[in-house]
């Protein structure tokens, strides 16, 4: 609340929700918690809102508020009547609401590129010269320093509201991953429509390397009438690539099971002769599983005689400098 703002008391009919609003108000259990407190307390803080044509308020900040007061029945609510602009309104109202702890991906991806734009407009308005401090920088840098996440996450979700309701609802449901929907967020609406026909009756969402390579198909067959149901079929259940069944271990993850005079190269050939030594008892038939706990354990052997291998490479790397 600004210094010297008068509170005004307006009927609850008379405030109308922000154009385009990007989050939604629903009855969960944090609106039954707000209800509770309105209904014990009442409403501490105004609601901001400005001026409509129609003689009607439209509110930057307390969508929820409005919602718990229309459900208490309140006659009248508390507000603050801000003048605006557009872009400045939605600054607001953005800022305000991105301070919830719990915002679906969609909600922030919409409320990213409201600011986004919003930004982006104002310095035009006002010129590079004359720009406000406030407003000095790249949007993107501009949106990052105020939330928190970085220039490419900010990005991201910009790109991630271009999605179209059926999959920013499997994204929200945690069915869609972040970084494929990324990628599916720059095919068409009519692509993304496509894709989203495929999936629907096996509930089965694209991997990262399924989502790339549905952009891929997508950029190919331009010329070709543009994507289809079939292609998108082939890529989604298609038997899995190689670069989706690599299997990667950090030298952090080897080191406890190997002498930390071991170098990364010396691992790798120990973990490569248990795997070997293993394969091969497996095809003989032999058994590769400890029976009871006073017999020796084969994976421990073949470690000790890995390891003792390592060493023997490391004397003789050493003696060849």
């Amino acid at each position: 609340m600004q210094k010297h703002e008068e509170i005004f008391y307006i009927e609850p009919e008379r405030l109308v929700p922000f154009h385009n609003h990007p989050f939604r108000v629903t009855m969960d259990e944090d609106m039954e918690e707000l209800i509770d407190s309105i209904r014990s307390y009442g409403i501490i803080t105004p609601l901001i809102v400005r001026p409509t044509e129609k003689g009607n308020y439209e509110i930057i900040s307390g969508h929820r508020r409005k919602y718990a007061a229309t459900v208490l029945g309140l006659l009248k609510v508390p507000v603050i009547i801000r003048y605006m602009s557009d872009d400045l309104a939605i600054l607001s109202m953005v800022d305000t609401n991105l301070r919830r702890e719990k915002l679906p991906p969609s909600e922030k991806a919409a409320a990213y590129r409201m600011k986004y734009e919003a930004l982006c407009n104002l310095r035009k308005e006002y010129g590079r010269q004359k720009v406000d401090k406030a407003l000095s920088g790249r949007s993107v840098d501009l949106l990052s320093n105020k939330t928190g996440d970085s220039p490419k996450q900010v990005q991201r979700y910009v790109r991630l509201s271009y999605l179209i309701p059926d999959l920013s609802y499997l994204l929200d449901k945690g069915e869609l991953g972040l970084t494929p929907g990324y990628e599916l967020a720059f095919l068409s609406e009519d692509e993304q429509r496509t894709v989203a026909r495929v999936i629907a009756p096996t509930k089965r969402s694209p991997t990262l390397a399924q989502a790339t390579a549905i952009k891929e198909a997508s950029k190919v067959s331009q010329k070709k009438g543009g994507l289809t149901d079939q292609m998108v079929r082939k890529i989604i259940f298609s038997p899995k690539n190689s670069a989706e069944r690599r299997v990667i271990l950090s030298n952090d993850q080897l080191q406890p099971y190997f002498p930390e005079d071991c170098t990364p190269e010396m691992m790798k050939k120990g973990v490569l002769k248990i795997m070997q030594e293993w394969a091969e008892k497996r095809a003989s038939g032999d058994p590769d599983r400890i029976k009871n706990k006073n017999q020796s354990d084969d994976a421990s052997e073949d470690y000790a005689n890995a390891s003792a291998e390592a060493s023997q490479d490391k004397k003789g790397d050493q003696a060849n400098v």
